[in-house]
């Protein structure tokens, strides 16, 4: 502990150096952290820069605010602003010496003139706030169409490309099978039925987040409705491609999936080979699996297909010399 009489001795020599601060601040500081003198030194020195910064902002900002206003009337009505001035002048002056009645009609004056200031000043603001509105718009306005006019480079662009793409196809004698009418037709039903299950596992999303209970079990049961018949649609598409793609004569030795899917090629593979497997007396013809080279779309996407499935289920298989497909036994 230290007695009041040291505390009194050493605030007083402290005091020196923070002059800002009340002398009881630096007793009670002396009081409450003695001997730590470096917690002291450090808490009247940010004591005393709080006060110092505080006292300087408030100053500023009101010499920051006069002088502005004073700097706007200047600018906009410098004869207004100087008249101004004077009748200051004329009423500090004349205090003493000027008539009451004198006085209040300077005052008057000096009133009337700050009003029209007041309402320059108003209309200044109002135009610079305008041109900036202004400013705004047309930057906005200039965004809006750099962006129409890039959406229709792009589908310039795009069109560019898919007519190269189309006479590409054409040069190589590959059919477009998305501009094909049957190609279209038979999956109107089951392009349909795809949105329908997206939205469904949407909103099933939706009510697993939510945590909805009877809404989770209601899409959960709509999916799997939609899945199944989804299939069974799929299935329809599939027969129907693979009746207009496959002779009858072949269709035990060769399997066509031009015009498929891959989901749907995969399915019809999985289809055909079920049957050869219970059709016995026909184990020893081999099955010619047709993909086709990936001409039509850049990428041999069915190709790549069946041979990760015929990997995956062991199935031995020769590729065909043409490069379109497989031959398994």
């Amino acid at each position: 502990m230290i007695s009041d009489s040291e505390i009194d001795k050493y605030s007083i020599e402290i005091s020196k150096k923070y002059s800002a601060i009340p002398i009881e601040c630096i007793r009670e500081s002396i009081r409450y952290f003695y001997p730590n003198e470096d917690k002291i030194e450090q808490v009247l020195s940010e004591f005393q820069k709080h006060l110092y910064s505080k006292d300087k902002i408030g100053k500023s900002k009101r010499g920051h605010k006069k002088a502005t206003k004073n700097d706007i009337d200047v600018k906009l009505n410098p004869e207004l602003a100087q008249e101004v001035e004077d009748l200051y002048n004329m009423i500090e002056d004349g205090k003493r010496t000027m008539e009451k009645t004198d006085l209040k009609a300077l005052r008057y004056r000096l009133k009337g003139l700050k009003k029209i200031q007041r309402i320059e000043r108003k209309d200044s603001k109002r135009k610079i706030k305008d041109e900036k509105s202004k400013a705004r718009d047309e930057k906005k306005k200039k965004k809006i169409e750099e962006k129409i006019t890039k959406k229709a480079q792009k589908q310039v662009r795009k069109a560019e490309k898919k007519e190269k793409r189309e006479a590409n196809q054409l040069k190589k004698g590959e059919k477009g099978y998305e501009d094909d009418v049957f190609f279209r037709e038979i999956r109107i039903e089951l392009n349909s039925i795809k949105d329908q299950l997206k939205t469904a596992k949407k909103n099933y999303k939706k009510a697993v987040k939510k945590n909805v209970e009877e809404d989770i079990i209601q899409y959960q049961k709509e999916m799997a409705e939609l899945e199944q018949v989804y299939l069974q649609e799929m299935d329809k598409v599939i027969k129907l491609n693979y009746q207009r793609y496959n002779k009858e004569e072949e269709r035990k030795t060769r399997l066509d999936l031009h015009g498929l899917r891959k989901v749907e090629a995969i399915r019809q593979v999985e289809k055909m080979l079920a049957e050869r497997a219970t059709d016995m007396h026909d184990s020893d013809e081999m099955l010619d699996i047709i993909t086709g080279r990936g001409n039509h779309s850049g990428r041999a996407v069915l190709k790549m297909a069946v041979k990760d499935y015929l990997l995956d289920h062991n199935i031995p298989y020769t590729e065909l010399h043409n490069g379109a497909g497989y031959q398994i036994k």
